[in-house]
């Protein structure tokens, strides 16, 4: 494995992002393995350098994808609700997100480390 990121879904699960497999696991708080999605490449279920999660109001799983230059949100079980951003320095576009947060509005918040600054 190799985790990068970590969050806790409404349920207490514990969400891992697995940058080498390319893949999200979700596991009880217990350590058993719930569920997991994702797999390399540039599909909407498929990611390239995936790095860190959040979890909205919704209990739905925020994932940056390092090398996509994008963000994709799923639902807790691993169904893509939306994909966002592409490379590039415009509003919208990223060059390599890493972290990402959510605020209490719901906001998704992105740190864009190619470009240097945070995104809203």
């Amino acid at each position: 494995m190799g985790p990068k990121g970590v969050s806790v879904d409404q349920n207490g699960h514990v969400i891992v992002v697995d940058n080498k497999a390319c893949t999200v696991f979700i596991f009880q708080p217990t350590g058993k393995l719930v569920s997991k999605f994702g797999s390399r490449g540039n599909g909407d279920k498929q990611f390239a350098g995936p790095h860190f999660a959040a979890v909205n109001n919704n209990n739905e799983i925020i994932v940056t994808d390092f090398h996509n230059h994008s963000v994709k949100v799923f639902t807790p079980e691993g169904e893509l609700l939306l994909k966002f951003g592409s490379n590039g320095e415009g509003n919208g576009q990223f060059n390599a997100p890493t972290g990402v947060a959510v605020d209490v509005n719901g906001n998704i918040i992105v740190a864009d480390w190619g470009n240097s600054r945070i995104q809203v």
